[in-house]
């Protein structure tokens, strides 16, 4: 996985959450007794199957051996006392379970594997606190903070009313459905940031929401979701704009190890 990813976290869990434990029964792959941890010497490299790789406390980090992949699942959130992620990547466990203010951006190039991974926490530290280290031992990467100018791609409302919008007041309630234009999204009730959320798994870029329009809408996004250009045109015929303007973000780098300690 070398490409370079976006997502935003904004100090909350990443949508998503689960529980965790020590032998996984059932799992892509199983635990085996190992005497010394083995540690990754640059990020992007192959560790062995079926040992045991985490020496942090309460973590534990097992690859699955290649073809052994099943459905991956992860439970929890970076802010709850426990999780469990069974046969995931190591960039999916991070925008799950990261908790930083903000937007991840992946630089290091992380292991073409899947893992399966238990977390128990106690009062004083939870799932982040300590997965966090673990990643950075075993996988050689660093996570680091800071403002950027950085290209964003930005939904704004021009002047005037938005006829592809209906103001609602309900729950939350959107997802994929057939539209004109293809597999596209229907809300019966989702906010701007939903949107923008819908708008980011198409873009490479933050997805930033500036309409000032709050509360939650009706609208229907006309897209095919396996064409992502076509979220352009789909967010315009709603009476919205998409454009893409640098903006000053909290960004947090996850970096080799290596590069780093090069860095000037």
């Amino acid at each position: 996985m070398n490409r370079k990813s976006f997502r935003i976290v904004a100090g909350l869990p990443i949508l998503l959450s689960v529980s965790i434990g020590v032998v996984l029964l059932g799992s892509g792959c199983k635990r085996a007794s190992s005497a010394a941890a083995p540690r990754a010497t640059h990020s992007g490299s192959r560790l062995p199957d079926n040992v045991e790789l985490s020496k942090t406390p309460g973590v534990s980090i097992i690859q699955c051996p290649v073809g052994d992949y099943r459905t991956d699942r992860i439970q929890g959130d970076g802010y709850s006392g426990s999780g469990e992620a069974v046969t995931a990547t190591i960039e999916s466990v991070i925008f799950r379970w990261a908790q930083v203010t903000g937007w991840i951006r992946i630089d290091a190039v992380l292991p073409d594997a899947r893992y399966n991974i238990r977390v128990v926490g106690d009062e004083d530290n939870n799932v982040w606190s300590r997965v966090k280290p673990a990643f950075e031992d075993v996988f050689g990467i660093r996570f680091v903070e800071g403002m950027e100018p950085t290209d964003a791609v930005v939904i704004q409302k021009p002047q005037g009313e938005v006829a592809g919008l209906i103001r609602v007041e309900a729950k939350s309630n959107w997802g994929t459905a057939q539209t004109p234009g293809g597999l596209g999204y229907k809300a019966d009730s989702a906010s701007m940031a939903e949107l923008a959320r819908i708008v980011g798994k198409y873009v490479d870029e933050p997805v930033l929401d500036e309409t000032a329009l709050d509360g939650n809408y009706q609208f229907e996004l006309a897209m095919d979701t396996f064409k992502p250009a076509t979220v352009f045109p789909a967010v315009e015929n709603l009476g919205l704009k998409l454009v893409r303007e640098k903006r000053n973000l909290n960004i947090t780098r996850v970096v080799s190890a290596e590069t780093e300690d090069r860095a000037p």
